[in-house]
This record gives C-alpha cells, structure tokens and sequence, in this order.
C-alpha cells in the first residue's frame, strides 16, 4: 500500500472510531440490556423538525386503513408510545391517537383536522425525494394478488383535538 492511501486509510478510521463514542451516546440512551426503549429525557432529543423527519423516513409512512401517517413504533411498548405521544404533542404541537393492534401499539397522525397538514409542513422541506412516497396512504401489506391484510385495531389513547 503506498503511503498515500495508507494516510487516507488511518485518518479515514480515526474518524469512523472517533465517531463511535457519539453514536454510543444515543446507543446507550435507547438501549437498556439490549432492549430497545424509550428514554425518559426523549423531549430533549427528539425536538428539531429534522428529528422528526429523520423518525418518519426511517419509520413512518401513510395508512389507507386509518386515514392516517403512522409510525412504526411497536418496539417501545404501551409507556414508550405513551412517551413518544407526549413529545410529539409537547415540541411541535401535533395530536396523535395511538393504536394497538395484533403487533402492539403504533402512533397515528390523522389526514383530518389539518393535523397531517402541520406534521407534513414541519418536516416536508427535509424529507429526501426518494422518500416522499411515504406520504402516500398504502395498505398494510401489499401483495402480488393486491390482497389486504386487516388486523384488529383497538383506539387506545387520544389526544383532544
């Protein structure tokens, strides 16, 4: 290896493990024993637009079923979905119903009541193109003979309007 790359090469890892001690921050936050969870201080992180835009490129997309923009959020359980409902309302202002099904619970953000209009508008400018087929409302599960899968929904908590 000529001393060229060889110096790219070290200052290239220097920064990927320099980089490895921040990630562990948020590693350490959402993890306890290898269990995902909600954070208690989460209206501390999840509080710029772009956060947001980040969850819902990551975990979110438009629901046929429930007239609705979801995200995904069954890994976090009743209370963690009860937390993330909570900062969703607290730092932007958005009104959500949260939803259990066959999985667990799901956080809603209904197409009515100029509710998706605000969520779209916070975050709309940062969702990258390749991403914005998420707004679309889509079945559950699509498949080659365009059946539906429909799970039991249950309303479990929402906020006032």
């Amino acid at each position: 290896m000529d001393q060229l790359n060889y110096q790219f090469l070290e200052k290239l890892l220097d920064y990927k493990f320099a980089n490895l001690s921040e990630i562990y921050k948020f590693y350490s936050k959402f993890y306890i024993n290898k269990v995902k969870i909600v954070p208690k201080d989460i209206n501390n992180i999840l509080k710029s637009n772009l956060s947001l835009a980040v969850w819902f490129m990551d975990d979110g997309n438009g629901y046929r079923k429930n007239d609705a923009y979801r995200l995904s959020t069954y890994a976090f359980g009743h209370n963690g979905n009860l937390l993330l409902q909570k900062c969703l309302f607290e730092n932007f202002e958005i009104k959500t119903s949260l939803i259990k099904d066959s999985k667990g619970y799901q956080i809603y953000i209904p197409i009515t009541g100029g509710v998706s209009d605000r969520f779209k508008k916070l975050i709309y400018k940062y969702i990258i193109p390749k991403m914005r087929y998420k707004f679309r409302s889509i079945s559950p599960v699509e498949t080659d003979s365009k059946e539906e899968i429909v799970w039991n929904t249950t309303i479990i908590c929402q906020l006032p309007i």
